[in-house]
């Protein structure tokens, strides 16, 4: 069998790298002529996916649809297409793995989890949409058999899943997103609770809105339930959303170690709600990666005892707003950048926050900040949660959260005048 690894991103780079070093057959494609030619540099094979054969796996990056013209053109003409952390499975079936998936919260419940399994020296490696391809934890280096991986799993790698053979997939909640995708809540659902499949334990979030169906469909399930979080919690985990987090990395561990756990020393993840050092007594949140309406209301929901200056925007993808309507009161002023900026402005003017439009990231911080200084300096919070995708501007998530703290770590004694 020959391979043909279809996008050239972070996750699947590496799948190429793993089949060079393992001397299998394998070609390489990518829409963008850059990346193909970065390939040839590295001596792989580009192949355009229309001279395929019933033969060839495509293995594909996460951020091709299943509606990719050449993706459909290779399906007509027989070939089979996983993701890499499918690919990852039949390469390592043995692999012990727990399976972390949400529209939000699977970071840092992962990051519990690992942490929590790392105090008592369990062996255990994260990778995943987390941002480590899990094919780097094997490309230079064996792996323990008793290495238990923490695979946090997005809609778009599952979407390409067909069995994987996990401890534990939990499902933590959902909530509308990436339907330009998906197509539905219902079909991102479903998705979504591929997690379960083949999973030895399935677990779901008590507000999952298809509880009742999964409960029906998996005999062996476990309901995440709020009440089950480790007490007390350390001050950065006591929001209602990191309350949730804890209370589902809790019940995971439980299934896997007699514990006890603990989480007080923990210290978060950057751009999850990070906290940069104040400039002129105000406060600053990094929140990067917040990329929807749902998680930016997780953010204003947990600063609710704070006066906001809100930095939001850049690619929305057709999400819903209303979600962040309970959370607008303490709201001083918006600061819209990106590709949804006028979406963002026409929201908030229709419920009463004033919002500027700005054409930079920087110039949002700097209007921002002096807004909040003529506001109260000490009782204001510039929030940068920006509820969307990054790429209209920035790289990832987290360049565009490695760019925010840059900016407010030069912002000097005086602020330079905005014309």
């Amino acid at each position: 069998m020959s391979f043909l690894v279809m996008g050239l991103g972070k996750s699947v780079k590496v799948v190429a790298e793993f089949l060079g070093a393992k001397n299998f057959s394998f070609q390489v494609w990518d829409d963008q002529k850059e990346m193909r030619m970065l390939a040839e540099k590295k001596s792989w094979e580009v192949k355009h996916p229309k001279h395929l054969t019933s033969s060839t796996e495509v293995i594909l990056s996460p951020g091709i649809a299943a509606q990719h013209p050449l993706l459909v053109q290779a399906k007509e003409k027989g070939c089979h297409a996983i993701s890499d952390i499918q690919f990852f499975f039949q390469n390592f079936p043995n692999t012990r793995a727990i399976g972390i998936t949400g529209s939000h919260g699977k970071s840092t419940t992962c990051a519990l989890v690992h942490h929590a399994l790392s105090q008592h020296e369990i062996p255990c490696l994260m990778a995943g949409n987390f941002g480590i391809p899990v094919f780097s934890t094997v490309l230079h280096q064996d792996v323990s058999p008793e290495t238990l991986y923490i695979l946090e799993l997005s809609s778009y790698q599952l979407e390409q899943c067909h069995r994987l053979p996990l401890k534990i997939g939990a499902l933590l909640n959902l909530s509308p997103h990436h339907l330009e995708r998906h197509g539905s809540l219902d079909g991102y659902a479903k998705i979504k609770e591929k997690i379960f499949h083949h999973a030895e334990i399935a677990m779901v979030g008590e507000s999952y809105p298809r509880l009742s169906a999964v409960l029906r469909d998996h005999t062996n399930t476990v309901v995440l339930k709020a009440d089950s979080a480790p007490l007390p919690l350390p001050p950065h985990l006591t929001s209602p959303h990191s309350v949730l987090n804890c209370a589902a990395a809790t019940t995971i561990l439980s299934a896997l170690h007699p514990g006890p756990f603990s989480f007080q020393t923990f210290k978060g993840l950057p751009h999850r709600q990070e906290w940069l050092p104040p400039v002129r007594g105000i406060s600053y949140c990094n929140d990067s990666k917040s990329t929807s309406p749902t998680a930016a209301a997780c953010a204003l929901e947990a600063l609710k005892h704070h006066r906001i200056f809100w930095i939001m925007g850049g690619v929305m993808q057709d999400d819903d707003l209303s979600v962040l309507i309970p959370f607008l009161p303490n709201v001083v002023e918006g600061f819209a950048i990106g590709t949804s900026a006028l979406r963002y402005r026409d929201f908030l003017t229709q419920h009463h926050v004033p919002i500027a439009l700005c054409n930079t990231l920087e110039t949002a911080v700097l209007q921002a900040t002096q807004r909040a200084m003529a506001y109260q300096p000490s009782q204001s919070t510039i929030l940068f949660s920006p509820g969307c995708a990054s790429y209209d501007a920035f790289q990832n998530f987290e360049h565009r959260g490695d760019c925010f703290r840059n900016i407010v770590a030069s912002l000097g004694p005086v602020l330079p005048v905005l014309n």
